[in-house]
């Protein structure tokens, strides 16, 4: 995804734009997937758990989003991994 296109999702997301949200889910969700996979393992369940978390999360925390902060990716991905962090320990500890 280029910057013009981030921006452009950006401003929907803060604009309450669905489509924007659409498009954020179709760039980044497979990507979100992947990498907590990694973080969690292979157990899908809690995967798919985490993924929703996130985009969840990210939909109730737009106005948070500071483009100058860095890309949508990385808010997206800071969200994801806090998400995973208390799944990933629990795994370790049980």
């Amino acid at each position: 995804m280029d910057e013009q296109q981030e921006k452009c999702i950006a401003q929907g997301l803060r604009d309450g734009k669905a489509d924007a949200w659409q498009s954020l889910y179709d760039a980044y969700a497979e990507r979100v997937w992947r990498g907590i996979a990694r973080l969690l393992g292979s157990k899908t369940s809690d995967v798919a758990d985490v993924v929703q978390e996130t985009m969840m999360a990210a939909a109730r925390s737009t106005a948070n989003f500071d483009p100058t902060r860095g890309s949508l990716w990385n808010w997206l991905w800071g969200i994801a991994h806090s998400r995973a962090t208390p799944s990933r320990w629990a795994t370790c500890w049980a």
